[in-house]
């Protein structure tokens, strides 16, 4: 209804507006106008799709299918996507990202078929902007606890975790399992090669810094612990984490 000075408070945002500030609605009651304003009601539609994105969709298939609707709609799409090019390009992504979801068995099939134009998505993708922010991310993720797992784990069957291996260098006090220091870069050394087959894993893995690591190689533990006058045993149960034992 109508304020006295011929405004209408829409309920929604509280506001006093002109009528030409609601949309004309052809009702047998009423004051033929819409009950919100139109900045409310848009705002409560937009409210409802993305709550409800599979009606949204289904309403949009449905529309379509009306004669000359698809045109208008298409026009309207292509008008909206030129006036809003980063939401455009964020819709087209997550509508991509949830098609591959549902259909992963055809993505993996029509790669396999494809495989130089996957090759040519790749390299046009690894100079965008987009490309670098994932790569400046990862990077800041890849601390060096996780870089040394991720390389261990390139050369075994059994993955590491990055806990496993603060414990390991916890254990080891960060320092060099068998020279003791602590001032140089240590790397993961396997008492038991893994090219002999040695586990990846607790009870197998130690620090070593740079010049141990090399020297033992893939000598037997036993031997290099000999020559080194090292104790293996001792080695061994603090190497599984077993401090009662190592002491």
């Amino acid at each position: 209804m109508f304020n006295p000075d011929g405004t209408k408070t829409c309920p929604r945002c509280g506001e006093s507006k002109s009528p030409a500030a609601f949309y004309s609605v052809n009702r047998p009651t009423g004051d033929g106008l819409s009950g919100y304003c139109v900045p409310c009601l848009k705002a409560k539609a937009i409210e409802w799709q993305k709550a409800n994105p599979g009606k949204k969709r289904a309403s949009n298939r449905k529309q379509a299918a009306k004669p000359g609707n698809r045109e208008k709609m298409r026009e309207r799409l292509a008008r909206w996507t030129m006036e809003n090019p980063k939401r455009a390009e964020e819709a087209r992504r997550a509508a991509s990202a949830r098609w591959h979801a549902v259909h992963p068995e055809y993505v993996r099939a029509w790669q396999a078929a494809h495989p130089e134009r996957v090759r040519a998505a790749a390299e046009k993708h690894r100079g965008t902007d987009r490309a670098q922010e994932t790569r400046r991310a990862w990077r800041v993720r890849r601390t060096p606890l996780r870089v040394q797992v991720e390389n261990a784990n390139q050369r075994a069957r059994r993955k590491l975790r990055v806990e496993e291996w603060a414990g390991v260098l916890a254990a080891f006090a960060n320092a060099c399992a068998y020279c003791g220091r602590s001032d140089e870069k240590l790397d993961i050394d396997h008492l038991v090669p893994v090219s002999v087959g040695g586990v990846n894993a607790v009870g197998n893995i130690v620090p070593a810094c740079r010049s141990c690591n090399a020297s033992k190689r893939a000598r037997p533990l036993a031997e290099f612990c000999a020559a080194r006058g090292l104790d293996e045993q001792a080695l061994r149960a603090r190497a599984a984490l077993d401090t009662a034992s190592a002491a």
